[in-house]
């Protein structure tokens, strides 16, 4: 893969109930992956794309849930399952968030990584 082309961050596929509270509205979603810069959510349609949102989420080895601000930054449609895909990146994390989350996403392997496949 071309070093220019790869990611910047560890992107995991964990599927993940979110709840996305928006200005005057608040959409269910599940996680398609996730990454220490954001999250591919899965939703029934997608927010207003300029407008901040809390992206709220709980992964199991951590007994709070995670409150991150967030901003939209792209959406597209699931052809297959007729759903919205947006892409969103997180605005701050805190150091602890950030710790806890590199520590979930560390256990997987990375969705960038390209894999082998060895001919027997």
């Amino acid at each position: 893969m071309n070093s220019s082309r790869k990611r910047r961050y560890k992107r995991i596929q964990y599927n993940l109930p979110v709840g996305c509270l928006g200005s005057f509205e608040v959409l269910e979603g599940r996680t398609r992956n996730i990454s220490e810069a954001g999250v591919c959510l899965e939703m029934d349609r997608s927010l207003i794309s300029d407008l901040p949102v809390s992206l709220i989420f709980k992964i199991p080895t951590r007994p709070r849930p995670f409150v991150i601000p967030g901003r939209m930054l792209w959406i597209d449609k699931d052809d297959d399952s007729g759903k919205c895909l947006c892409g969103f990146e997180y605005l701050w994390l805190s150091k602890d968030d950030r710790e806890a989350l590199l520590r979930f996403i560390g256990v997987f392997k990375d969705e960038n990584e390209e894999t082998f496949h060895m001919e027997h």
